[in-house]
C-alpha cells in the first residue's frame, strides 16, 4: 500500500509539469454495481471506461474484457509504472503517432507478468498518457488480474490498441 501511495504520488508530480487534463477529482465513470473494494472482479465484462476529450484528442473509451486468474499486485503496478515512464519520455521523443510497434513491458516480481499494447496507425502519444492515467491510474480499482483491453474513439468502427495485462 504504501509502495502504491508513493508511486500515484510521483505520478501526480510528473503530471503537474505535463499537459494531460486530469478529470475532476470527483469524476469515476464506473457501474453502480460496484464493491467498496473497486476492483476489476466485479466489473462487467465488457466493461467501457469512458476518457473524456480534452484540447489535444478526441474523447476515448478503455474497453476492459476476457478477465482471468488474479496476478501479483506489485508485478502488475511495475509493468504500468514501466509503460507510464516510457510515454511520459522526453516529448520531443514521443510525440505525434505512436507507430505501430508492439510495446510490452515485464515484471518478474511474484511472477512473470506482461502488459503488452499494439497501438493502431492512428493512436497518439498524448492519447496513449490520457489512457494510461485516466484509465488505468486515476480510477483507484484494482487492476492485479488478467485482462484485454482496446483503446477505442466512439463512433469510429476500428480500434486505435489493443492489449492485455498477463502471465
Amino acid at each position: 500500500m504504501r509502495i502504491q501511495i508513493l508511486f500515484i504520488l510521483s505520478i501526480l508530480t510528473l503530471l503537474s509539469s505535463s499537459t494531460l487534463a486530469l478529470p475532476p477529482l470527483h469524476h469515476h465513470p464506473r457501474p453502480h454495481d460496484l464493491s467498496p473494494t473497486r476492483n476489476n472482479n466485479n466489473l462487467p465484462d465488457p466493461y467501457d471506461c469512458e476518457i473524456p476529450a480534452t484540447p489535444t484528442t478526441p474523447p476515448l473509451i478503455l474497453e476492459f474484457y476476457g478477465y482471468g486468474p488474479p496476478l501479483h499486485q506489485h508485478a502488475v503496478l511495475s509493468c504500468l509504472e514501466q509503460a507510464f515512464a516510457d510515454a511520459m519520455t522526453d516529448p520531443s521523443v514521443h510525440r505525434g503517432l505512436m507507430g505501430t510497434e508492439k510495446r510490452e513491458y515485464r515484471s518478474t516480481v511474484g511472477g512473470t507478468v506482461h502488459f503488452v499494447v499494439e497501438p493502431d496507425e492512428r493512436l497518439t502519444w498524448e492519447m496513449w498518457r490520457q489512457v494510461l492515467v485516466k484509465g488505468f491510474w486515476m480510477d483507484g480499482w484494482d487492476m492485479a488480474r488478467e485482462f484485454q483491453f482496446f483503446v477505442l474513439v466512439p463512433g469510429q468502427m476500428e480500434e486505435f490498441a489493443w492489449g492485455w495485462i498477463g502471465m
